[in-house]
């Protein structure tokens, strides 16, 4: 008779146990539930555009937007798909052009070449902020066509430039002459004369700063560095470039080279190298597609062989673009690190693995008591009746 009592009491104890389990259970997978959506939502966040947008105005010489020039048609032809988009408008605007992680590159182009009294010379651009962007001569590209590669989520800006049409100059109506008499026949002379000296031809003048007053920009050819000259930088006229530099560079343990070296040669109308500058110059680093997750761009400046890090460098994350001023002549280059991860991301995996370490706890400490109580129950039943 008193076994049976006994037998509901260790019933009730098995019900007691399984229930501190189950709501152990469910508080882990909602932890890791929660987790996983926190960490998908900041990856979403994450995510960057992947189309381009391009504006722009069609002027004249003298920086005048009006005019039968006004009204010529702006084509932009997707190269690989052939897509098009035309407009008359002045300003233009054509906004998500389609560009992939590489970039997809477009005709631009302007139709007809010449109007009333107007006709092409060629288009500049710029791309988003466009410090120092001078509207006649900054990346000018002459013709009434040009191909362009568009990065996403950037603006690019465009003027094309129409040039007055000079009257034809009228042909003179010829004049006739007598016909002169012949000349009395002249000795030979006995000495040879000395050669004529020919005067030496001028040395080449600067086409983007012809008088070292007005700002100008130079970019190198791959569109990565551009460097932007302000006014009075330079004493003289100058011929300047952006190049590659082959300066030999060397990388600390934990760094990664980005972009670079680059170098800003200058020379004068005599031949001579620029030494130095009167103002700083700003160079620009365009990142995209080049710049790990995770990493922090940090400008250098390559002079004399010494290798020096740039203060005050500011880094433009949605335009993956790096600025900063420079009075040195030498190259400059840009390095990246190793960032840590964000305090969010940690949070989530911190909060994660610290809820797995509290669910095996729980299921080894509760495992325990369930196995005696049960070793307790079958040594009772057949061994103390």
């Amino acid at each position: 008779m008193r076994i049976y009592p006994l037998l509901d009491t260790l019933s009730n104890k098995r019900h007691t146990f399984r229930r501190p389990i189950l709501k152990s259970l469910a508080a882990f997978v909602l932890i890791a539930v929660t987790s996983v959506v926190s960490f998908q939502y900041q990856t979403s966040e994450a995510a960057t555009s992947t189309t381009a947008s391009l504006d722009g105005y069609k002027i004249n010489t003298a920086n005048v937007r009006t005019g039968t020039f006004s009204a010529v048609k702006v084509t932009v032809k997707q190269v690989s798909t052939g897509a098009i988009n035309t407009s008359t408008a002045n300003p233009y605007f054509f906004n998500a052009l389609a560009s992939t992680s590489a970039g997809a590159s477009y005709v631009v182009s302007v139709s007809p070449t010449s109007v009333a009294g107007y006709t092409v010379k060629g288009v500049t651009w710029c791309l988003n902020t466009c410090t120092g962007f001078n509207e006649q001569t900054s990346n000018f590209r002459a013709g009434s066509s040009a191909t362009f590669t568009f990065y996403s989520g950037s603006n690019y800006h465009m003027r094309w430039i129409f040039q007055p049409v000079a009257a034809p100059t009228p042909i003179p109506a010829p004049i006739k002459t007598p016909t002169p008499a012949p000349a009395t026949p002249v000795a030979p002379p006995t000495t040879t004369p000395s050669p004529t000296t020919v005067p030496a031809s001028p040395g080449p003048t600067s086409i983007s700063n012809p008088d070292a007053t007005r700002e100008a920009t130079f970019t190198s050819d791959d569109r990565v560095a551009s460097v932007t000259l302000p006014a009075g930088s330079i004493g003289d006229q100058a011929i300047c470039s952006v190049s590659d530099s082959t300066a030999t560079v060397s990388v600390l343990t934990g760094q990664t080279k980005v972009a670079g070296p680059y170098q800003l040669l200058c020379k004068t109308r005599i031949g001579e190298n620029v030494s130095a500058f009167v103002k700083p110059v700003t160079w620009h680093y365009q990142l995209k597609e080049r710049l790990k997750s995770g990493f922090v761009p940090k400008a250098y400046v390559l002079a004399g062989g010494v290798k020096r890090e740039i203060t005050g460098a500011v880094y433009d994350k949605a335009a993956a673009g790096l600025t900063f001023s420079a009075n040195d002549t030498g190259d400059t280059m840009v390095l990246a690190s190793s960032a840590p991860e964000p305090y969010s991301v940690l949070a989530a995996v911190g909060v994660g693995f610290i809820a797995l370490l509290v669910g095996v706890a729980a299921l080894f400490f509760l495992r325990v008591p369930i196995k005696r109580s049960y070793a307790d129950y079958i040594r009772s039943k057949y061994y103390d009746l």
